[in-house]
């Protein structure tokens, strides 16, 4: 069955991916890639300009290679992608076949567990509850029972400091700015999110035992 003709958006597209270099490379591909038209074309071409030694800017490499699913284009950005967890998020979800994109975004959450305010921590507790295997459920259970104890805490001392004020506004901002409440809430969320992806996790095991 052939593939149905390209728009004349896409052809021109296409033509400039084939003969640009730097910037306009990454602006090619970008259309092509919102237009989800003509992806295998351009996985052939990206191959050649990487070949060629240009770059092509890793969030997009990651979602041609969702794409299409292309082995070869894989390998050969290979460690590039596994560099930039922005990129490993895409191929995750994308559920690209190969383990060290997991293991590498479940160093990447243990490590970032503590950082309240990093948001990319919950964006890969919620992935993992997607597409997560049971590999990660050590390190998702090591995060529950590691912050427990410290999101408690933190909800204690932001309730104490609540209740201090010598009622000037003045005051009332700097205790604002000391509390952790913004924090322990940013905490509760993930670890939220973390106890979601233990719970789906689960189910699916269960579900493909049956």
């Amino acid at each position: 069955m052939s593939s149905p003709p390209l728009s004349r958006k896409a052809n021109s597209a296409l033509v400039r991916l084939r003969y640009a270099k730097s910037l306009e490379l990454n602006e090619g591909l970008e259309e092509l890639l919102e237009g989800n038209e003509g992806l295998e074309s351009a996985a052939e071409i990206v191959e050649r300009k990487i070949e060629a030694g240009q770059y092509i800017l890793t969030q997009y490499l990651a979602r041609l290679i969702v794409g299409v699913r292309s082995e070869t284009l894989f390998q050969k950005v290979r460690q590039q992608l596994l560099g930039d967890n922005a990129a490993l998020l895409i191929l995750y979800r994308g559920r690209c076949p190969d383990a060290q994109i997991e293991e590498k975004l479940a160093e990447t959450l243990y490590r970032l567990r503590e950082d309240d305010g990093n948001p990319q921590r919950r964006e890969i507790a919620e992935v993992m509850e997607e597409v997560g295997s049971d590999a990660v459920l050590p390190v998702l259970q090591a995060i529950i029972f590691d912050l427990g104890e410290t999101l408690h805490a933190k909800q204690v001392f932001g309730e104490a400091l609540e209740g201090i004020s010598d009622g000037s506004e003045d005051f009332r901002k700097k205790v604002q700015r000391k509390l952790p409440g913004l924090e322990a809430a940013s905490r509760a969320k993930f670890l939220q999110a973390v106890a979601a992806a233990i719970s789906a996790i689960k189910a699916r095991s269960a579900a493909q035992a049956i």
